[in-house]
């Protein structure tokens, strides 16, 4: 089905689980398509294909996507009868009906996006542990319990300009750095890692520029209009694809269990600590009522604040020798936001003043619950 015909020289179409993108002109791209990417200036097809489901689903998928690249590639062009030779393809287990496709126009510079992508099962930060190492004829599984897990943000750039490859990479790069700063404005946590999430651990990206004659632009930096109009169909088009995918939105991620990221497995994890320092009866109503709390906006405020101070203690921003004092201030604000009585901050500082502090994960989580029952207690002491 053709979904779109933009510049005149593109056709978005999707079939089944794949969406194909017709050069209807020359073209050049660059890509990170294993088969049929790299820089190119041949391609006449570019796919972004679902090769499998978000959840538990690799065990049933072909081996060949992994371990026979090539033959993967030849039989999805074969199915979707496409030139194996002239077409790139992405892969994903995102949903292709949640694709986004957007553009936006300065000029006669035009830039269109075509997104999917979905980060509830492999967001991850640079720098997180590897889970496989690259020998001669395979991935090596370096730790068993560490696989990759299936989802991807996969990102597809169409310009109705000649480029040069030089500003190809511009446009990569600037797509990229788009990318993180979504993750970061939504809260995504890395799975693998207590990092801010910037990217998922298969993501891939094509950049493909009209040919012909004319002028050719040089560069997609951020000072200029191209590298802004990336910049900006890049974020527009992410935010949207990861709304329908994964039902992230600014709003839905004012969240108390969304800040708290790794630090607490789920909110069973999370009603437990706090119950350890409540009674048994107000345990009860502290899990019974834990949706109210939970998205309480001054208490999601404070919360995030304590987890960004302990950010900057972890990075060297501020001085461990302060750790102590600046959580302590922070988790007295989240006692007060729970409770509502802002007025008893000093005597929620004294109190937890005698707690140990510290950013280690798990101590500094059960400061988290201590800090939540402190306010619960306040909340409804007479």
């Amino acid at each position: 089905m053709l979904l779109k015909k933009f510049q005149d020289w593109i056709e978005i179409h999707r079939e089944e689980k794949i969406i194909i993108v017709k050069m209807l002109e020359l073209c050049a791209s660059i890509s990170t398509c294993r088969v049929g990417g790299g820089y190119r200036d041949d391609l006449s097809f570019v796919c972004n294909h679902q090769c499998c489901e978000p959840r538990d689903h690799l065990d049933f998928v072909d081996s060949k996507i992994i371990d026979d690249p090539e033959s993967y590639h030849k039989s999805i062009c074969d199915y979707y009868n496409l030139p194996s030779d002239r077409t790139a393809i992405l892969e994903t287990a995102a949903n292709m009906n949640n694709a986004s496709i957007e553009t936006m126009q300065f000029r006669d510079v035009e830039v269109t996006a075509v997104c999917t992508g979905g980060v509830e099962c492999n967001s991850m930060a640079a720098g997180d542990p590897a889970a496989v190492y690259e020998t001669d004829d395979r991935f090596e599984i370096i730790d068993g319990n560490d696989v990759p897990h299936a989802g991807t943000i996969n990102l597809m750039l169409f310009i109705n300009h000649r480029v040069s490859a030089v500003a190809l990479l511009d446009c990569v790069m600037t797509a990229t750095e788009a990318k993180a700063a979504v993750l970061r404005e939504l809260g995504i946590y890395s799975r693998y890692s207590d990092s801010m999430a910037t990217g998922t651990g298969t993501d891939q990206i094509l950049v493909a520029s009209r040919g012909g004659s004319g002028l050719m632009l040089s560069s997609a930096g951020k000072h200029t209009k191209l590298g802004e109009l990336v910049g900006l169909v890049s974020l527009k088009a992410l935010r949207e694809t990861l709304i329908w995918q994964n039902s992230l939105s600014p709003n839905v991620q004012c969240s108390c269990m969304t800040h708290l990221g790794p630090l607490c497995a789920d909110a069973e994890v999370f009603c437990e600590g706090v119950g350890r320092f409540l009674t048994s009866e107000q345990a009860a109503l502290f899990t019974k009522n834990l949706s109210s709390i939970d998205l309480d906006p001054p208490t999601v405020a404070a919360l995030a604040a304590l987890i960004h101070v302990r950010e900057k203690c972890m990075w060297g921003v501020l001085p461990t020798g302060c750790v102590k004092e600046m959580l302590v201030a922070q988790g007295a604000m989240v006692a007060a936001a729970v409770s509502g009585k802002f007025c008893e901050t000093p005597a929620f500082i004294q109190e937890l003043s005698v707690e140990y502090v510290s950013i280690d994960a798990q101590e500094f989580a059960s400061f988290v619950y201590r800090s939540f029952a402190l306010g619960f207690d306040a909340k409804w002491r007479k």
